[in-house]
């Protein structure tokens, strides 16, 4: 996820990437692994080590960091304001807030969270520059968000039951080639958290599927007043060229999972499956590329809070 990441920040304007921290790779190596990411590819972009122990892209210098513990990683020595951590290992705000103790003034957790957590163009507006550490959910919860948004702001949501046919990794501790894992999700309970005024019927399952990447959720919702899936259409195409520009596009063309692999929204809604299953109650379905627009989104969000606490 981390390198991921880094690529969406190397190449955002308003970003300035100062240092990272990996405490079992040397900077030869990071440069490897940088350089080619499996199912994404490779960086078209210069990415060497420096024989100062840093790391250069676009021949910009990132100060790398080689620490086991956060608290232990002095992000004030280079100026970095916001730390982005994204290691999967300190999720919680007790962990995550360790960075603070190096200096960051500003911790994003890239995974769900007890700490505030924002999904861009759904709650962002509730962001508040004295917040220390936040979140910035999961990929699925930034696909769902949108949509649940979209349809409850216009036609009112009365209930909900989600699928989440998601690609399979290796954390889920079982042979994923040749699997399809059911498996917990906290997706309702969290989404509830980000569109607040959304009822407490809404329900969830989630597999795991042996594809390389991009996920689907499948949405059946009961609506509080009666309407059409020309109109539920219509308004995913409204909030696409505005409110949620960028995080919602409604795709026209016969989707795959494996078209999805480079594409930065969050949500890539498909009118073509979508089809009234009773009256008021509606399938709706949208592709998402996991990681690689979930990253993209948390640059957007680094940047949106960096121009907030700016102007604190």
């Amino acid at each position: 996820m981390g390198r991921i990441c880094m690529r969406h920040a190397v190449l955002y304007q308003d970003i300035e990437v100062v240092a990272i921290n990996d405490s079992m790779l040397k900077v030869d190596d990071m440069v490897t692994k940088f350089r080619s990411i499996p199912v994404h590819g490779n960086f078209k972009r210069d990415v060497r080590a420096g024989k100062d122990g840093k790391l250069y892209i676009n021949n910009k210098p990132i100060h790398v960091f080689s620490k086991v513990k956060s608290e232990d990683i002095n992000w004030g020595s280079v100026g970095a304001d916001h730390a982005i951590e994204s290691s999967g290992s300190f999720t919680t705000r007790a962990k995550a807030a360790a960075h603070l103790m190096g200096g960051a003034k500003k911790v994003i957790i890239t995974a769900i969270s007890n700490v505030p957590m924002f999904v861009c163009s759904v709650n962002i507006d509730a962001y508040k520059p004295e917040y220390t550490v936040i979140s910035s959910a999961s990929s699925t919860i930034n696909c769902i968000a949108p949509i649940v948004k979209v349809v409850h702001d216009k036609f009112g949501i009365e209930e909900v039951f989600m699928s989440s046919i998601r690609a399979a990794d290796v954390t889920d501790n079982k042979s994923v080639a040749n699997n399809i894992i059911p498996t917990y999700t906290e997706a309702a309970e969290v989404v509830r958290m980000i569109v607040l005024s959304l009822d407490d019927k809404f329900t969830d399952l989630e597999f795991r599927i042996p594809v390389v990447n991009a996920s689907v959720i499948d949405l059946v919702v009961k609506l509080k007043r009666t309407t059409t899936y020309h109109a539920i259409t219509a308004a995913m195409k409204e909030a696409e060229e505005g409110p949620l520009k960028g995080v919602l596009s409604v795709s026209d063309n016969v989707l795959a999972s494996t078209n999805l692999l480079e594409r930065t929204e969050s949500a890539v809604y498909y009118p073509e499956l979508q089809f009234t299953v009773l009256d008021r109650s509606f399938k709706l379905v949208a592709y998402y590329a996991n990681d690689w627009a979930y990253l993209k989104r948390v640059c957007d969000l680094l940047a949106y809070v960096a121009k907030k606490d700016a102007e604190r």
